[in-house]
């Protein structure tokens, strides 16, 4: 009886001490890993015309690099208006010229009038003259001058026709198909930058006090396992409760990993973190 009992305590004894030791690791597995979030730079990018869209070079999550075309705009209505301002253009020539013409000979006139005539009532006429044809020559140059920065303007359009990446990244939004019809400053597509991006963690200020002074960390993808990401803290922001950090750190690996990243909501990927 007495063997049973003490059996029975080092029984209850062995299992405490198993489950603390158990808890010890368990706890301290665990209070390495904590998670975050990954935040992008983000470019939306908006119409330079209005215009056809004529042919497409790309496919949302497709990876571009800076200068890659994405798309091409049509510009077969450009060039009828261009043709049309020329057209103008040319008629203003032809006026300018005849307008010139007479422009000089009534300065003639003026001139040989006032020189020998002592009618203030003629010289005035003649000057009036003078003055409605120096006027209509003005206007001409004016209309001439619009019609020029006008043409300039569609030249430069023409010459865009190809529109090329601003930067490299993945397209994860694109509001465009071919013979789709966009207004300037329509918003087109939206591409991430690949190499401007940064986890983002909130955390208990307890926690924080722990890991501030370590200087790497892990970063798994949970919808991606085997991408893992070399991170280091990189400054903490306090939030609006006291007990709270939001805590931002820099990835240390190859950025053109998260071209690999698959999703729809590539701005709210969720990501493990352990301290190593």
């Amino acid at each position: 009886m007495k063997k049973s009992k003490i059996i029975k305590i080092f029984l209850v004894i062995f299992i405490l001490f198993t489950f603390s030791v158990f808890r010890y690791f368990y706890v301290k597995n665990i209070s390495k890993k904590f998670y975050g979030f990954i935040n992008f730079s983000k470019m939306n990018i908006s119409s330079i015309q209005d215009s056809f869209i004529d042919k497409m070079y790309i496919k949302n999550k497709d990876i571009v690099k800076k200068g890659d075309i994405l798309f091409e705009y049509n510009t077969d209505l450009l060039e009828a208006k261009k043709k049309t301002l020329l057209a103008k253009l040319n008629l203003i020539n032809e006026k300018k010229s005849l307008v010139k013409y007479k422009e000089q000979k009534a300065m003639d006139e003026y001139l040989n009038i006032k020189k020998d005539s002592n009618s203030t009532y003629d010289i005035n006429l003649k000057l009036q003259e003078l003055e409605e044809k120096q006027l209509e020559h003005n206007i001409l140059l004016a209309n001439e001058n619009e019609l020029k920065e006008e043409i300039n303007l569609l030249n430069i359009q023409i010459q865009n026709k190809y529109f090329k990446s601003p930067m490299s990244g993945k397209i994860v939004s694109l509001y465009l198909s071919e013979k789709k019809y966009v207004r300037i400053n329509d918003l087109i597509l939206s591409i991430i930058d690949e190499n401007e991006f940064y986890i983002e963690s909130i955390m208990s200020l307890n926690f924080f006090n722990k890991i501030k002074n370590e200087n790497l960390f892990k970063a798994k993808f949970l919808s991606k396992p085997k991408l893992k990401l070399d991170i280091a803290l990189d400054q903490s922001i306090d939030d609006s409760n006291s007990s709270k950090k939001v805590v931002k750190f820099k990835v240390l690996s190859d950025k053109s990993i998260i071209t690999q990243i698959d999703t729809d909501f590539i701005n709210s990927l969720k990501v493990e973190l352990q301290r190593k």
